[in-house]
């Protein structure tokens, strides 16, 4: 009774694995599908941080290509102050200087925050790649339900049931063996009740005069 009881029990385990097998199974092409959208727009989201990224360095460089061309001009006119002979001449080229001190620390400013971004964007560039390669794993590490459901173990064959062709075999062998010694026990058991002297020929029959019987005088 306990052996049957564990063999219910194994066999409720093995349908609940197969069950979710097989759930597992007919989901299979809508989680892919869904993993496959998922590792797309990782790599969506790292192409746009590295571009992001790409055009603020550009960004950048070209603000500092205006900041030299402005520091330029600012040393001619700073040059031209020392030369100049009147005091027009000296406060046009003074207005000049204060323009473009202006424009250069305009310019630094948006270097600034050209910099500040950069480093938002380089963080999240960095979080971009590790979502791409959790995401790549997930893709990789996707096993099949089909190797699940054969992977599942077999359950314990009962007592007194044979299973495979070889066992049936055996099986049948062990029968056509008991009935031979039953056929055989049975000639032997018809060949004892038979009589002992039923295979030896009896002689005529003598048959024994009877002597008359002696009266007395």
């Amino acid at each position: 009774m306990h052996s049957d009881l564990e063999r219910v029990i194994t066999l409720q385990r093995l349908d609940s694995a197969a069950h979710d097998a097989q759930r597992r199974l007919a989901d299979e092409p809508a989680r892919a599908q869904a993993l496959d959208g998922r590792l797309e727009a990782a790599r969506q989201r790292l192409a746009s941080a590295k571009d992001r990224l790409a055009e603020n360095q550009n960004a950048r460089r070209a603000i500092e290509k205006e900041v030299a061309v402005h520091q330029g001009r600012l040393s001619k006119f700073r040059d031209q102050a020392m030369a100049v002979k009147t005091n027009q001449e000296y406060h046009a080229v003074q207005k000049e200087i204060g323009f473009a001190q202006t424009e250069i620390k305009t310019l630094e400013d948006r270097i600034l925050e050209r910099m500040l971004e950069a480093d938002d964007l380089t963080s999240r560039l960095k979080r971009a790649d590790t979502d791409l390669a959790a995401e790549q794993k997930a893709v990789d590490s996707r096993g099949s339900p089909r190797r699940h459901l054969h992977d599942l173990p077999r359950p314990p064959s009962p007592a007194g049931v044979q299973h495979g062709q070889g066992q049936r075999r055996h099986h049948a062998m062990r029968q056509l063996s008991a009935h031979s010694l039953l056929l055989a026990g049975g000639r032997v058991s018809h060949a004892r009740q038979r009589p002992a002297n039923s295979s030896v020929k009896q002689g005529p029959s003598v048959s024994v005069p009877q002597l008359p019987a002696v009266t007395s005088p």
